[in-house]
């Protein structure tokens, strides 16, 4: 699959400038960040990953024949407000959903959406996730990972009722070139409008959110909250409502504990 990515149509149909293709990297966005690339928007993609990251730190799984993907942007690709920095993950993920959708059965796609701040889900399971990491010059690294033909039987036995794939959900093959072209154009539109019109992302996250009207649980451990999912707020943050009133949160993760909405 990844092995016959057709790197001169990726190049030639979408805005990147350069692409990289590695068999085996430790994580595409650490090599993104290492490359120290001249022309941006440029990609990385990977055959395979062994030690795929996710949000705070936790470890992606890459199955054989799943798609994992950096790309990195200059500063003029992002919003020139920094407090909107969360919505680049939001866009992204509505950017995975748009190329991801077509795919699907019409009633898969009633259960596919997003989980605030940066995954997918397709009704219960995550799909797909997105890491956002920063450069000391500026740049954005957006690190994508789609569970595409890789089988979840083949996954840890811990994630393997939490995730699903394309392939056992299709049963067919998906073809790495044409979801990345149209993943990257839909990113583009979804970048113009994040810098014209923020709103508009904003409304869209919260449309295809399936957190919404849901009791969710922000962070780990002791430092955790529950609250009921209240909408995203102008810069991306998540919006609860708590006993103590609406409150704000700017990183997650933030966990379903009830699974019917109110």
């Amino acid at each position: 699959m990844n092995a016959n990515l057709d790197t001169n149509r990726i190049l030639d149909e979408t805005f990147v400038g350069g692409l990289d293709f590695f068999d085996t990297v430790n994580s595409t966005n650490t090599t993104a960040r290492a490359l120290a690339v001249e022309a941006c928007p440029h990609l990385v993609v990977a055959g395979s990953q062994t030690a795929g990251r996710g949000q705070r730190g936790a470890r992606w799984w890459t199955g054989p024949g799943s798609l994992a993907m950096s790309l990195v942007l200059a500063p003029d690709h992002l919003p020139s407000d920094p407090r909107r920095g969360p919505l680049l993950a939001l866009v992204t993920g509505l950017s995975v959903l748009d190329c991801v959708r077509p795919l699907l059965k019409e009633t898969e796609k009633n259960v596919l959406g997003l989980h605030w701040p940066n995954d997918i889900f397709l009704d219960r399971c995550k799909l797909a996730g997105i890491l956002i990491e920063s450069t000391a010059d500026g740049r954005s690294i957006v690190g994508i990972g789609i569970n595409t033909n890789c089988r979840k039987e083949l996954a840890p036995a811990e994630l393997q009722e939490a995730l699903v794939t394309l392939a056992d959900v299709t049963g067919s093959p998906v073809n790495h070139t044409e979801l990345i072209i149209r993943l990257l154009k839909s990113l583009k539109r979804g970048l113009e409008t994040l810098k014209e019109r923020p709103a508009t992302i904003v409304e869209a996250a919260d449309r295809a959110n399936l957190q919404k009207g849901r009791l969710l649980e922000i962070g780990h451990g002791t430092s955790a909250r529950q609250g009921r999912y209240a909408g995203i707020a102008e810069d991306g943050a998540l919006m609860v409502e708590t006993l103590e009133g609406i409150q704000i949160f700017h990183s997650g993760p933030a966990r379903i504990v009830e699974d019917e909405p109110v």
